[in-house]
């Protein structure tokens, strides 16, 4: 993660990649491909769990025309440093033959052969869309792991719309400050997943376009809706020399992890370390009824609440400290060593991913020896899932 990024769905005049080459912006294409939604009739677009789409010889045809052309037009831009042909699903077909065609055409640059869904196992990336995030595909021996979308933070700002309704982000606030707070919380937790591999990550989005407010400035780049000093900031920090991530105590995507719990509102203390659950249930995680692509389903969770705790051993000393956590909730809670260390209410749910959160601020609190964690999550109805993990930064050596 040595630069700023951009992703575009769509091919911009040869003056917008000049001015990329001057700047030293560095370009993620992707081919422009309109089909209708998904579940329309006629419709090319796939689901994460669906196969490859059958697209029509004349329209196979098209595509790949046009694509070539833009390879063609475009590749002595050196701004542009990836090549995607497909994103989320639209219009999806033949993914490894059409990957190997633009690196044939393209031998020089990186292919990002699915960006944020429907990976077939080709390309040079394993690409994740999360929001807010952030989160990450492991990386492969082969394939570099990217997070290709995450954030998507919205803002309305009167006067400087599309239109005046029907505006949206993936995560909406009403102040510049709630937005800016967000978007540090979102973005300083991409430092832990560096540790754990992440080679880029782009933000939703440079401008708001159309209905979509999740810009770092407004539809008419008129009004910039944060501090640029504080996002330089926090931009170089990620670029310095990534330091290697430790788990602590591993969450149930690797393998099922033991915890305790119950169904039962415990008496208070019960997130203490001298608090005695031993009759509360044994299980194993994640906790919930449906396995996701990362999340397992353990011991099942059917009643509108849970607590649980877990012992672990680890060394004290670190400075920074991550949660990993999957939740499906209307509210949750992590305490380690009997002080809360994250709380969400009505997070977005993200059914494909653990969302990773930097939890620094409370690194102190992690002892040489013995710890507990302990959770607690609610949810009235429908689907519920709960998992956490705890990883930190190993310090630099002189």
């Amino acid at each position: 993660m040595t630069g700023i990024s951009v992703s575009l769905t769509k091919v911009e005049p040869a003056r917008w990649y000049y001015h990329c080459d001057r700047l030293g912006l560095l370009v993620w294409q992707d081919m422009p491909n309109g089909n209708l939604p998904r579940g329309a009739p006629n419709s090319l677009r796939i689901g994460p769990q669906d196969p490859d789409a059958n697209r029509s010889p004349e329209s196979a045809a098209q595509f790949e025309y046009e694509l070539r052309q833009m390879i063609r037009h475009y590749a002595h831009f050196p701004s542009i440093i990836l090549w995607a042909p497909f994103n989320e699903g639209w219009g999806q077909y033949d993914t490894a033959r059409i990957a190997k065609l633009v690196k044939d055409l393209d031998p020089s640059r990186l292919v990002n052969s699915a960006s944020g869904w429907t990976d077939r196992g080709v390309g040079d990336v394993y690409d994740a869309h999360i929001y807010p995030g952030p989160g990450m595909e492991p990386p492969e021996p082969k394939r570099a792991s990217v997070l290709g979308e995450y954030g998507g933070l919205g803002l309305v700002v009167p006067g400087h719309l599309w239109v005046q309704d029907r505006n949206w982000g993936y995560q909406s606030f009403t102040d510049k400050n709630a937005l800016g707070r967000e978007y540090v919380r979102v973005t300083s937790a991409l430092r832990g997943l560096i540790g754990l591999g992440l080679s880029a990550a782009i933000y939703t989005q440079t401008t708001d376009v159309e209905i979509e407010v999740n810009g770092l400035v407004t539809y008419d780049r008129a009004v910039e809706k944060f501090q640029a000093e504080t996002l330089s900031a926090l931009h170089a920090d990620l670029r310095k020399e990534a330091r290697k991530a430790r788990w602590v105590l591993p969450d149930s995507s690797f393998r099922p992890q033991p915890w305790s719990y119950t169904f039962e509102q415990p008496p208070a203390g019960w997130e203490r370390p001298d608090f005695d659950s031993a009759k509360w249930r044994q299980g194993m995680g994640g906790f919930g009824a449906t396995d996701g692509v990362r999340f397992r389903a353990g011991a099942a969770w059917d009643s509108p609440g849970i607590w649980l705790r877990r012992e672990f051993q680890a060394a004290g000393g670190a400075k920074a400290m991550f949660l990993t956590v999957f939740h499906e909730v209307s509210e949750c809670e992590v305490f380690l060593n009997g002080e809360r260390i994250y709380a969400a209410s009505n997070p977005r749910p993200e059914r494909r991913h653990y969302t990773h959160v930097d939890v620094s601020r409370h690194a102190g609190l992690l002892r040489n020896g013995a710890n507990v964690i302990a959770v607690r999550a609610a949810k009235d109805k429908g689907r519920r899932s709960i998992d956490v993990g705890l990883y930190v930064l190993e310090e630099k050596k002189d």
